[in-house]
Protein backbone atom coordinates (compact mmCIF):
# COMPACT_ATOMS: atom_id res chain seq x y z
CA UNK A 1 0.00 0.00 0.00
CA UNK A 2 2.65 2.65 0.89
CA UNK A 3 4.22 1.50 -2.43
CA UNK A 4 1.49 2.63 -4.36
CA UNK A 5 -0.30 5.49 -2.24
CA UNK A 6 3.05 6.99 -0.77
CA UNK A 7 1.71 10.08 0.19
CA UNK A 8 2.82 12.47 2.49
CA UNK A 9 1.76 12.60 5.56
CA UNK A 10 -0.47 9.79 5.45
CA UNK A 11 -0.62 7.04 7.96
CA UNK A 12 -2.08 3.43 6.91
CA UNK A 13 -4.52 1.80 9.17
CA UNK A 14 -4.91 -1.88 8.56
CA UNK A 15 -7.97 -4.00 9.90
CA UNK A 16 -6.94 -7.68 9.47
CA UNK A 17 -7.01 -11.17 10.68
CA UNK A 18 -3.19 -11.59 11.54
CA UNK A 19 -3.46 -15.54 11.48
CA UNK A 20 -5.07 -15.70 8.22
CA UNK A 21 -2.84 -12.87 6.53
CA UNK A 22 0.28 -14.73 8.53
CA UNK A 23 -0.83 -18.03 6.73
CA UNK A 24 -1.50 -16.32 3.08
CA UNK A 25 1.75 -14.89 3.20
CA UNK A 26 3.52 -18.08 4.10
CA UNK A 27 3.28 -19.03 0.81
CA UNK A 28 5.44 -16.74 -1.01
CA UNK A 29 7.89 -16.06 2.53
CA UNK A 30 8.74 -19.68 3.20
CA UNK A 31 6.84 -20.11 6.28
CA UNK A 32 7.68 -16.53 7.45
CA UNK A 33 4.68 -14.68 7.25
CA UNK A 34 4.77 -13.34 10.79
CA UNK A 35 8.37 -12.09 10.82
CA UNK A 36 6.97 -10.08 7.12
CA UNK A 37 4.02 -8.71 8.95
CA UNK A 38 6.57 -7.62 11.85
CA UNK A 39 8.82 -5.80 9.68
CA UNK A 40 6.22 -3.79 7.73
CA UNK A 41 3.90 -3.09 10.39
CA UNK A 42 5.56 -0.53 12.56
CA UNK A 43 2.84 -0.50 15.36
CA UNK A 44 0.46 -3.32 16.76
CA UNK A 45 -2.98 -3.13 18.31
CA UNK A 46 -4.90 -5.97 19.18
CA UNK A 47 -9.18 -5.38 19.09
CA UNK A 48 -11.27 -6.52 22.26
CA UNK A 49 -13.22 -9.75 21.94
CA UNK A 50 -16.56 -8.74 21.65
CA UNK A 51 -18.27 -9.40 25.38
CA UNK A 52 -20.96 -12.39 24.53
CA UNK A 53 -22.91 -11.40 26.76
CA UNK A 54 -23.86 -8.24 24.97
CA UNK A 55 -24.35 -9.96 21.97
CA UNK A 56 -26.83 -12.04 23.52
CA UNK A 57 -28.35 -9.01 25.33
CA UNK A 58 -28.90 -7.72 21.57
CA UNK A 59 -30.36 -10.69 20.15
CA UNK A 60 -32.53 -11.13 22.85
CA UNK A 61 -33.81 -7.44 22.51
CA UNK A 62 -34.11 -7.23 18.75
CA UNK A 63 -36.31 -11.06 18.94
CA UNK A 64 -38.67 -9.53 22.09
CA UNK A 65 -39.19 -6.13 19.67
CA UNK A 66 -40.31 -8.60 16.86
CA UNK A 67 -42.33 -10.85 19.19
CA UNK A 68 -43.85 -9.08 21.98
CA UNK A 69 -46.86 -7.96 19.72
CA UNK A 70 -47.13 -10.41 17.64
CA UNK A 71 -49.39 -12.97 20.98
CA UNK A 72 -52.65 -11.08 21.32
CA UNK A 73 -50.37 -7.79 22.77
CA UNK A 74 -49.05 -9.58 25.65
CA UNK A 75 -45.60 -9.39 26.92
CA UNK A 76 -43.66 -12.62 26.45
CA UNK A 77 -39.96 -11.59 27.74
CA UNK A 78 -40.46 -12.59 30.92
CA UNK A 79 -41.03 -16.24 29.55
CA UNK A 80 -38.13 -16.20 27.20
CA UNK A 81 -35.92 -14.71 29.13
CA UNK A 82 -35.12 -17.45 31.09
CA UNK A 83 -34.61 -20.33 28.42
CA UNK A 84 -33.27 -18.39 26.14
CA UNK A 85 -30.33 -17.69 28.71
CA UNK A 86 -29.49 -21.17 28.61
CA UNK A 87 -29.95 -21.50 25.30
CA UNK A 88 -27.16 -19.34 24.35
CA UNK A 89 -24.61 -19.93 27.34
CA UNK A 90 -24.72 -23.86 26.81
CA UNK A 91 -25.08 -23.40 22.35
CA UNK A 92 -25.45 -20.58 20.55
CA UNK A 93 -22.57 -18.34 21.82
CA UNK A 94 -20.26 -21.16 20.03
CA UNK A 95 -22.04 -20.28 16.69
CA UNK A 96 -22.82 -16.22 17.01
CA UNK A 97 -19.75 -14.79 17.76
CA UNK A 98 -19.79 -11.02 16.11
CA UNK A 99 -22.42 -8.38 15.64
CA UNK A 100 -22.04 -9.31 11.65
CA UNK A 101 -23.17 -13.07 13.10
CA UNK A 102 -25.64 -11.68 15.04
CA UNK A 103 -27.03 -9.04 11.81
CA UNK A 104 -27.35 -12.09 9.57
CA UNK A 105 -29.01 -14.20 12.11
CA UNK A 106 -31.78 -11.26 12.97
CA UNK A 107 -32.64 -10.65 9.21
CA UNK A 108 -33.20 -14.60 8.59
CA UNK A 109 -34.99 -14.89 11.80
CA UNK A 110 -37.38 -12.56 10.88
CA UNK A 111 -37.66 -13.32 7.55
CA UNK A 112 -38.26 -17.54 8.13
CA UNK A 113 -40.23 -16.81 11.52
CA UNK A 114 -42.83 -15.17 9.74
CA UNK A 115 -43.18 -17.30 6.76
CA UNK A 116 -43.88 -20.63 8.64
CA UNK A 117 -46.01 -19.17 11.79
CA UNK A 118 -48.67 -16.89 10.57
CA UNK A 119 -50.63 -17.85 12.47
CA UNK A 120 -48.84 -17.49 15.69
CA UNK A 121 -51.39 -15.25 17.52
CA UNK A 122 -53.78 -18.22 18.39
CA UNK A 123 -50.55 -20.32 19.67
CA UNK A 124 -50.89 -20.86 23.46
CA UNK A 125 -48.23 -18.29 26.10
CA UNK A 126 -46.05 -22.04 25.98
CA UNK A 127 -46.94 -23.10 22.80
CA UNK A 128 -45.20 -19.92 21.22
CA UNK A 129 -42.68 -19.50 23.90
CA UNK A 130 -41.45 -23.13 22.58
CA UNK A 131 -41.92 -22.66 19.26
CA UNK A 132 -39.69 -19.28 19.20
CA UNK A 133 -36.90 -20.64 21.20
CA UNK A 134 -37.03 -23.79 18.75
CA UNK A 135 -37.17 -21.37 15.57
CA UNK A 136 -33.72 -19.64 16.88
CA UNK A 137 -32.13 -22.63 17.57
CA UNK A 138 -32.68 -23.84 13.77
CA UNK A 139 -32.34 -20.95 12.63
CA UNK A 140 -28.94 -21.35 14.30
CA UNK A 141 -28.58 -24.54 12.65
CA UNK A 142 -29.38 -23.67 9.58
CA UNK A 143 -27.21 -20.87 9.31
CA UNK A 144 -24.40 -22.44 10.66
CA UNK A 145 -24.79 -26.50 10.33
CA UNK A 146 -26.53 -26.13 7.24
CA UNK A 147 -25.81 -29.76 6.02
CA UNK A 148 -26.92 -31.13 9.28
CA UNK A 149 -29.95 -28.56 8.58
CA UNK A 150 -30.75 -30.04 5.27
CA UNK A 151 -30.26 -33.53 6.94
CA UNK A 152 -33.38 -32.19 9.35
CA UNK A 153 -35.37 -31.47 6.55
CA UNK A 154 -35.13 -34.61 3.79
CA UNK A 155 -33.30 -37.45 5.86
CA UNK A 156 -36.42 -40.53 6.08
CA UNK A 157 -34.75 -41.79 9.18
CA UNK A 158 -34.83 -38.50 11.16
CA UNK A 159 -38.05 -37.62 10.41
CA UNK A 160 -39.50 -40.98 11.20
CA UNK A 161 -37.76 -40.56 14.43
CA UNK A 162 -40.31 -37.63 14.52
CA UNK A 163 -43.06 -39.91 14.31
CA UNK A 164 -42.69 -42.77 17.20
CA UNK A 165 -46.18 -43.91 15.51
CA UNK A 166 -44.96 -44.40 11.39
CA UNK A 167 -41.90 -45.43 12.71
CA UNK A 168 -43.00 -48.88 14.93
CA UNK A 169 -45.05 -49.27 12.07
CA UNK A 170 -42.69 -49.36 9.58
CA UNK A 171 -40.66 -51.58 11.37
CA UNK A 172 -42.46 -53.92 14.19
CA UNK A 173 -38.82 -54.02 16.14
CA UNK A 174 -39.13 -50.79 17.34
CA UNK A 175 -41.80 -51.10 19.11
CA UNK A 176 -39.21 -51.74 21.98
CA UNK A 177 -37.81 -48.91 23.69
CA UNK A 178 -34.42 -50.03 23.64
CA UNK A 179 -34.57 -50.49 19.93
CA UNK A 180 -35.82 -47.35 19.38
CA UNK A 181 -33.29 -45.78 21.67
CA UNK A 182 -30.47 -47.87 19.50
CA UNK A 183 -32.45 -46.48 16.33
CA UNK A 184 -32.48 -42.46 17.64
CA UNK A 185 -28.00 -43.20 18.55
CA UNK A 186 -27.49 -44.13 15.06
CA UNK A 187 -29.16 -40.92 13.32
CA UNK A 188 -27.63 -38.84 15.94
CA UNK A 189 -24.06 -40.26 14.26
CA UNK A 190 -25.21 -39.38 11.10
CA UNK A 191 -25.96 -36.22 11.88
CA UNK A 192 -22.78 -35.47 13.74
CA UNK A 193 -21.03 -36.20 10.96
CA UNK A 194 -22.08 -33.63 8.76
CA UNK A 195 -21.23 -31.03 11.01
CA UNK A 196 -18.67 -28.31 10.21
CA UNK A 197 -15.33 -28.25 10.64
CA UNK A 198 -15.36 -25.79 13.13
CA UNK A 199 -17.68 -27.40 15.33
CA UNK A 200 -17.18 -29.24 18.59
CA UNK A 201 -18.82 -32.83 18.37
CA UNK A 202 -19.48 -33.10 21.75
CA UNK A 203 -21.12 -29.45 21.94
CA UNK A 204 -23.30 -30.14 18.65
CA UNK A 205 -24.29 -33.14 19.89
CA UNK A 206 -26.01 -31.51 23.27
CA UNK A 207 -27.12 -28.63 20.92
CA UNK A 208 -29.15 -31.35 18.45
CA UNK A 209 -30.93 -33.46 21.84
CA UNK A 210 -31.86 -30.05 22.98
CA UNK A 211 -33.57 -29.09 19.71
CA UNK A 212 -35.00 -32.26 18.88
CA UNK A 213 -35.45 -34.49 22.50
CA UNK A 214 -36.14 -37.40 20.47
CA UNK A 215 -32.41 -37.80 19.50
CA UNK A 216 -31.57 -39.02 23.52
CA UNK A 217 -34.67 -39.96 23.96
CA UNK A 218 -37.30 -41.58 21.24
CA UNK A 219 -40.27 -42.63 23.62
Amino acid sequence: MKTNFLLKNFTFVLFFDRAIVASALDQSTGNKGSDYIRKIIQAEFDLPEIDSQKIKKEILNLIIKYTKKNHSGQEIDPHIRTRYDELFDHHLKFYIKTFRDVKRFISSFQFSFKMQYQEIENYSREDFVRTILKHIGEEVLRLFENEIFQETRNSPRFLLLLDIKALTNAEPAYQVPAKRKEYAQEVLRELLLKGSKNSNPKDLEKFLIKLYSQLEDPG
